[in-house]
């Protein structure tokens, strides 16, 4: 297949990835409205979930057949992206300010993605009793940001409350559309992204940490542009923070669990270290003097560290490729 195809399949799946995007925000921001559970927990259980089926798909069909470094490079170098590049672009465009009574549960998420790469620094050999607390950790962290209950009773006393079951059958109708039209769409930017990476000679190990990463980081981007451009910054950044922490407990859980083998996770010993670093500085950004922002400064810092990070792992590529 010619570039010019895999070229016009990369342009036609960025649109789609737009438009979809669209539909999946107005209708989960219609959700959170009609039943009450607020654009944050949205954002951390339900985008952010969804929103991550490509890292979860490409990892766990890499790890089935044996490419642990794409499955691994995969899962962590999305989060890498979803902060570095997300966030650093989004701030430098929009800056970002997160509400006071949602802080505490955005750095809550933040300090125990730090903690599991600490754990995962600390692990020479990873194997399925390892996935299952990561898969157990996720379970948890549903239930932390779902305490409030779902209701359609009582949202409104005007004349108009009899219509609001039916509004929200349509909203998930229109949700399960764009989800599934923002999957489809990023799997083949995915696919025509590597396709060509591949045509240009670049090692498929530096396509899972970077090119892959990215491309399923896309869904990501998309939305949480999406929501802050209609002011939504609270399902933005529940969007992110959640992917973020489900990379590193869902996604690489499974990873962990469909592996025939364990996994020397020192071999990604420097990409986990850009993930904790990267974590740690946003925690900072968001913590440091009450601050609950992400200026324009912050988003160029987190993007210079998304450049050495492709400069680094590139560098360490071309070591191995040599030796």
């Amino acid at each position: 297949m010619s570039v010019i195809i895999q070229a016009i399949i990369f342009i036609v799946s960025l649109i789609g990835l737009s438009k979809f995007s669209h539909i999946t925000i107005k209708s989960s921001s219609n959700i959170a409205r009609i039943t009450r559970i607020g654009e944050l927990s949205v954002g951390l259980i339900l985008l952010s979930t969804i929103t991550s089926l490509p890292e979860l798909m490409v990892s766990i069909i890499s790890s089935f057949y044996g490419d642990v470094g794409i499955a691994i490079g995969n899962a962590l170098g999305s989060n890498i992206a979803n902060i570095c590049i997300i966030l650093g672009i989004i701030s430098i465009m929009f800056p970002l300010t997160v509400t006071e009574r949602n802080l505490k549960k955005i750095l809550n998420m933040l300090s125990v993605s730090s903690l599991i790469i600490l754990l995962l620094l600390n692990i020479k050999e990873a194997g399925k009793f390892i996935g299952l607390i990561l898969i157990t950790i996720f379970i948890v962290f549903v239930i932390y940001t779902s305490r409030r209950k779902l209701t359609i009773k009582k949202l409104r006393s005007d004349k108009n409350d009899i219509f609001l079951p039916l509004r929200l059958y349509k909203n998930i109708v229109l949700l399960m559309i764009g989800i599934s039209g923002t999957i489809l769409s990023s799997y083949f930017l995915v696919k025509s992204a590597s396709w060509i990476a591949r045509y240009l000679g670049v090692p498929e190990s530096f396509i899972g940490a970077t090119i892959i990463a990215f491309g399923t980081s896309l869904p990501e981007l998309a939305t949480t542009l999406t929501a802050v451009k209609e002011h939504h910054i609270n399902l933005a950044m529940g969007n992110v923070i959640g992917s973020c922490l489900t990379n590193l407990t869902l996604i690489l859980g499974f990873t962990l669990l469909v592996s025939p083998l364990n996994i020397n996770m020192t071999l990604f010993y420097t990409i986990s270290m850009f993930v904790l670093a990267s974590t740690l500085l946003l925690e900072f950004f968001l913590g440091s003097l009450g601050r609950r922002r992400l200026d324009r400064m912050e988003g160029v810092i987190l993007v210079i560290i998304y450049i050495l990070f492709v400069m680094t792992t590139f560098s360490v590529e071309l070591t191995v490729m040599k030796k």
